[in-house]
């Protein structure tokens, strides 16, 4: 989005004791519930944009899409019930929607896109038999 890349690291975050103990080799896991990074090609910055406090704040962000208003959407992908979450450039996080599927276990958000005229939100379900959602919305009024 206008020269800047977001990305997240799922599992990033997380208390470090101080002092800092020596880092154990890379398992593949991370001890957080996630980040959210910004990188800027033009000036080679990168920057953490936000760090989740908990898992009941922000639960394991796996995808992330720019909102034409320049919000950010990120996509769950937890344990317990998963949210598409808003984080707006003021770095308020806020709950979007819910997966309120009753077969929900296992399931979560994933691959959140805007058409390219920002009318809809396109979002897949990733299951067992996973189907994709279309959203419309009065996105003029709201933070997204």
């Amino acid at each position: 989005a206008d020269g800047t890349v977001y990305f997240v690291s799922t599992q990033g975050g997380g208390q470090v004791p101080d002092p800092a103990p020596p880092l154990p080799a890379p398992n593949g896991f991370g001890e957080g519930s996630g980040q959210v990074w910004a990188y800027d090609i033009a000036a080679a910055q990168l920057w953490l944009v936000y760090e989740a406090p908990s898992a009941a704040v922000l639960d394991l962000p796996d995808n992330v899409v720019v909102s034409p208003k320049g919000a950010l959407l990120l996509c769950e992908d937890g344990s317990g019930d998963n949210f598409l979450r808003g984080l707006t450039s003021e770095g308020l996080l806020f709950d979007f929607a819910r997966n309120a599927d009753s077969r929900q276990v296992g399931q979560e958000f994933a691959g959140a896109t805007f058409s390219a005229d920002g009318s809809t939100l396109f979002v897949n379900i990733q299951s067992g038999t996973g189907y994709s959602l279309a959203i419309w919305g009065p996105w003029a009024s709201g933070p997204l």
